[in-house]
């Protein structure tokens, strides 16, 4: 077992041994297509360190993963076959595709792999079994596998079929090595960051983002906030937000947690500029200091991205999770370039978290200490909740029994008869400790 506490006993690639194995790799190759090709393939990149481990380990290998939203029905638009190609272009490996995630096929030709070959299961959601759980489809893998690995850290937060169930029925299972360097980073950011640490919120919803500032509350000393969810703490603060989106519900919380960071001395930055426009759709903004009543803001201003950016220099560490507007329309994409820029060239250990967040590191571009590769996943987690797809990777409490339990050497009868018994023995230890003493 792997020693690394943060990682709670899962096994890693290193503890186990793949020579010749069966391997289930669960992988997160939900890549954008564009008329049958694979406009992003940074997902399939992600993973090759563990695909390329295992083949190189002796690994039969077999591997499976969600695209898309199919809904339990075989929909040829979310056919795993455009990433199979691409991932045969990045390897050089032989890509054998099966046509259905349930196929008997494998079981066959595990046994029959040549040494650049592999297999990639048919969308694993093309079966209803895959969310429904009735346990058929975990039966049918965990009965020609003999370890699973899961490398999907963006589904860990799912309790799917592939993530959860499957996984329980192999006893050799653990982490590949993005899921290492995933809960390595983020665990480091949670649970020791570097001070003065810095906590960058961003997005739609304060909802979406209370139980991390609940969990950062303490150990954070600048808190940024940015993107829509901005409105509603600048609603608490009395300023105008126009038709911007504002949580009612909410604002009494903003108000509450501003007392809370005043009174423990932490810094709150807002935005002080915006640009502002009818729609979300819109073609173009307007840079304002206060938003007009019948318009909305989508994104933070010039001043607020430099104030931002600028504060950010005296953090050692810092956390961002959520764009500062709707970067993939370029009218509102300034704030969040900026900041990115800024982030890239700073000293400070960057850790940015998924979805949103690192979709517009990746558009903008610069060097981070860590993309995560996880939107839910990596929130869930940050929030400190127990992911199901990690605490499947964990030893049982009964395997562990299994596996710790001591054991008496056999007893040869005749020896024992020879002796007289155990109580003659027994006598015989009793009578060397009393010539001792």
């Amino acid at each position: 077992m792997s020693a690394d506490k943060s990682l709670g006993g899962i096994s890693l690639l290193d503890d186990i041994s793949f020579k010749d194995k069966r391997v289930f790799l669960r992988v997160d190759f939900n890549c954008p297509l564009k008329d049958g090709v694979v406009t992003d393939d940074t997902r399939i990149k992600a993973a090759l360190p563990t695909i390329k481990f295992l083949m190189e380990k002796g690994a039969k290998l077999l591997i499976g993963s969600h695209l898309g939203r199919p809904e339990g029905k075989k929909d040829m638009d979310f056919s795993m076959s455009p990433v199979s190609e691409r991932l045969g272009e990045l390897t050089g490996y032989n890509i054998l595709q099966m046509d259905d995630p349930m196929s008997d096929a494998p079981k066959a030709l595990l046994k029959q792999l040549k040494k650049d070959e592999l297999i990639v299961l048919e969308n694993l959601r093309f079966a209803k079994d895959e969310k429904e759980r009735s346990g058929k489809l975990a039966n049918h893998w965990a009965s020609f596998i003999d370890v699973y690995i899961n490398d999907a850290f963006g589904v860990c937060h799912r309790k799917d079929t592939s993530v959860y169930d499957l996984p329980l029925l192999i006893k050799n299972r653990g982490a590949g090595r993005l899921i290492e360097k995933e809960i390595k980073a983020l665990g480091e950011v949670r649970n020791n960051p570097k001070r003065p640490f810095a906590v960058i919120m961003g997005g739609a919803k304060v909802s979406d983002k209370v139980p991390m500032i609940k969990e950062f509350m303490e150990q954070t000393d600048i808190f940024v906030i940015g993107g829509a969810m901005a409105f509603t703490f600048l609603k608490a603060k009395g300023f105008p937000v126009g038709n911007s989106l504002v949580e009612n519900d909410l604002v009494s919380f903003c108000k509450d947690l501003m007392r809370s960071l005043d009174v423990r001395d932490k810094k709150l930055l807002l935005p002080v500029d915006f640009i502002e426009a009818k729609s979300i759709n819109s073609e173009t903004g307007k840079l304002v200091q206060k938003i007009s009543d019948e318009m909305s803001g989508f994104d933070i201003g010039p001043k607020s991205a430099k104030l931002f950016v600028e504060e950010l220099k005296s953090a050692r560490s810092v956390l961002w999770n959520g764009p500062m507007g709707v970067f993939e329309n370029e009218a509102f994409s300034e704030g969040t370039k900026t900041l990115c820029k800024g982030l890239a060239g700073s000293s400070a250990e960057v850790i940015v978290g998924g979805g949103d967040t690192a979709a517009a590191a990746n558009l903008f571009g610069g060097e981070f200490s860590h993309i995560s590769t996880g939107g839910g996943a990596s929130l869930a987690f940050l929030e400190g909740q127990e992911l199901p797809g990690l605490k499947a990777l964990r030893p049982l409490r009964k395997e562990v029994l299994e596996d710790t339990r001591e054991t008496l050497d056999p007893v040869d009868p005749a020896e024992f008869e020879k002796d007289g018994g155990f109580d003659a023995k027994a006598r015989a230890e009793d009578q060397k400790l009393k010539n001792k003493g």
